[in-house]
């Protein structure tokens, strides 16, 4: 039962083509230096959409659906960009009265 659920989840788990819905997907080297490859696109198989971007060591997206969901939490989420903005209000807040207090001394 678990070597099922563990099939099923990895068949799940893989991001489809956005275009199509295909999962499976080919890849093209574009750059390469001294024979190492730099740069990949990944595309779909089925209408050669481009489906992600891999460069030095990083894709340009998440590979899975459980990280793009993560991605999506920390990052795209209306919570997340909320969070930054209070925590960007909160240091400009502090810079400011850090600002204030110095002014103050100076006229002293």
């Amino acid at each position: 039962m678990i070597k099922w659920l563990k099939t099923k989840f990895r068949a799940w788990n893989i991001r489809p083509c956005p275009n199509c819905g295909c999962r499976e997907t080919d890849e093209i080297v574009r750059n390469t230096i001294e024979h190492y490859v730099c740069e990949t696109e990944i595309i779909c198989t089925n209408c050669k959409h481009t489906v992600n971007y891999w460069s030095y060591g990083q894709y340009e997206e998440p590979i899975t659906r459980t990280e793009y969901i993560k991605y999506w939490w920390h990052v795209l989420s209306p919570w997340a960009q909320l969070g930054a903005r209070y925590s960007n209000w909160k240091w400009d807040r502090k810079m400011r009265r850090i600002r204030n207090e110095g002014r103050k001394r100076g006229s002293n």
